[in-house]
């Protein structure tokens, strides 16, 4: 007789809605480890939330126990269980139920996507202006696609990474107000980094009022914006907010003040490539 014993491994990690102007982004959430990571042969495995609960499987990303933590530039993508469940998984596990009828149980609130933020400029389809703008120059895009592809023959999972580059200087003029048909308001800035796949910020400050909202998105027609907010676990001060797809990031301050905001970003990782939308994302080639 023998008798075989069983290790699991639990990976500690921060989690945000992974957007862009492809629907198929809203099915994925983006995974930054904290304690912990993945390996090759780990496609499928689950995510679970506080209550142990399943909320998605891993699908493909560039993370390893070799990657450093708390690094935004190496993540998973877990699909989100409410959707595989929709289309599909329903029919193995929930004898027929919705995802809506199993409530709590499968999935719960945490496993499908959070209520849609609107903002004035996502409410009025704005699109950027070139005065509240900040654009990498042609120099800063040539040396990070130079960089990236040095690390990428270095390192075959650096091809799904970012390149961390210094952010433009933020002027107050910069900020541009707006203000939608209900009286909402608020300060809107945009990043453009010609040529990226992906944007990430790295925020140092967020000096704003306890009503305020800072949210960053990929298109002024997104469905939501994305909330910037330290994970609860972060032990700096700084942090690196959602990621978008596409080469331009939006920042909007949804506030009653009549002064720009005193929110400050230092860092943007610039990414040629995207987990989701390469077919060599799978962990198993990983």
């Amino acid at each position: 007789m023998h008798r075989y014993v069983l290790i699991f491994l639990v990976a500690l990690a921060t989690l945000a809605l992974c957007a862009g102007p492809l629907a198929a982004q809203e099915n994925f959430w983006t995974v930054v480890y904290t304690d912990s990571s993945t390996e090759g042969g780990s496609s499928g495995s689950a995510l679970l939330n506080g209550y142990g609960q399943i909320i998605g499987q891993l699908t493909g990303g560039n993370a390893s126990c070799d990657a450093p933590l708390d690094d935004p530039a190496y993540y998973d993508l877990y699909g989100m269980f409410a959707k595989s469940w929709d289309v599909g998984l329903d029919q193995y596990l929930g004898s027929g139920k919705s995802a809506g009828t199993l409530g709590a149980t499968i999935p719960d609130a945490l496993a499908s996507a959070p209520a849609p933020i609107l903002t004035p400029g996502l409410a009025l389809h704005l699109p950027a202006q070139a005065a509240h703008t900040l654009t990498l120059d042609a120099q800063t895009v040539a040396q990070a696609r130079e960089k990236f592809a040095d690390l990428a023959r270095q390192n075959d999972k650096r091809q799904m990474t970012g390149v961390h580059l210094e952010a433009p200087a933020v002027d107050a003029d910069r900020w541009e107000r707006l203000t939608d048909a209900s009286g909402a308001t608020s300060w809107r800035l945009a990043v453009h980094a010609p040529a990226a796949a992906t944007l990430r910020l790295r925020f140092t400050r967020l000096n704003i009022g306890p009503d305020d909202l800072v949210v960053v998105y990929a298109a002024p027609a997104a469905a939501t914006g994305l909330p910037v907010q330290p994970s609860p676990t972060a032990t700096a001060a700084a942090f690196w907010g959602p990621l978008t797809v596409g080469d331009t990031v939006f920042v909007e301050v949804v506030t009653a003040a009549k002064t720009p905001p005193d929110v400050v970003f230092d860092r943007l990782s610039y990414g040629l490539t995207h987990p989701a939308l390469a077919a060599a994302a799978g962990k198993e080639g990983s």
